[in-house]
């Protein structure tokens, strides 16, 4: 996948954030009790900033998750959230005062993979497991975006495709964003999120989402995701 130079334009530079908030939306599928009172009600990240939190408890993938929340959200930002994820003290107002200078049509993450001028693949982020301390610093012009927290915006152009579940989603709006001249390139925080992972799905379920993004993008040669290359013949 090729960047273009000087992509986003006066134009769509004035599409940033105009009016000031306050805070933003998460948005969370109900699995596991434990985990929400456990992580996503005790972030201070999240009480810091009295984030809304909407919890889905319904058999709904990604995209249904996401529009189920959207039409109860209050804020313009919302996150969708693994409920495996704790955002520590101080990380909410960090939150706050990033997104306020991001474009508002943009994807935005917190673990991904870079593009480079010189076309080099470059992990950026920070995020932090019970076995590893993941921390590459901000992103920009992301290709690829870990699916466990994800920013979008109520007034982006881009869509959750729910053919893709729970796996690649965040991968998929990127290389939407990558693809429209009118839409800015994702974008990853340097911002510490604890994420406990467990895996909610069956490989087979992986492996189909992998299967349909190829498909979905056949015209591009490969396809970098957070779990390795996927290529087109």
């Amino acid at each position: 996948m090729i960047i273009k130079a000087n992509k986003i334009d006066n134009k769509i530079n004035e599409r940033k954030n105009l009016n000031s908030f306050n805070s933003i939306s998460v948005v969370v599928k109900k699995r596991n009790q434990q985990k929400l009172n456990e992580n996503i009600y005790k972030s201070p990240g999240l009480k810091e900033i009295n984030a809304q939190i909407i919890i889905i408890d319904e058999d709904k993938c990604a995209a249904e998750v996401f529009e189920a929340g959207r039409n109860l959200a209050i804020n313009e930002w919302i996150l969708i959230l693994s409920d495996s994820c704790y955002l520590p003290k101080g990380s909410g107002f960090q939150i706050l005062q990033k997104l306020s200078e991001i474009n508002i049509t943009c994807p935005v993450g917190f673990h991904g993979l870079s593009l480079t001028n010189q076309n080099l693949i470059e992990l950026k982020g920070l995020k932090i497991t019970e076995n590893a301390l993941i921390k590459y610093g901000i992103g920009e012009d992301i290709i690829a975006m870990d699916d466990f927290a994800v920013f979008l915006n109520k007034n982006s152009p881009l869509k959750i495709d729910p053919l893709l579940g729970w796996h690649n989603f965040a991968t998929d709006l990127c290389i939407q964003a990558f693809l429209n001249d009118e839409v800015a390139n994702g974008k990853v925080l340097d911002i510490p999120i604890f994420s406990n992972e467990y895996q909610y799905q069956e490989a087979t379920e992986f492996q189909n989402s992998s299967d349909y993004l190829k498909e979905k993008w056949k015209k591009l040669p490969k396809i970098e995701t957070m779990k390795g290359t996927l290529i087109n013949k």
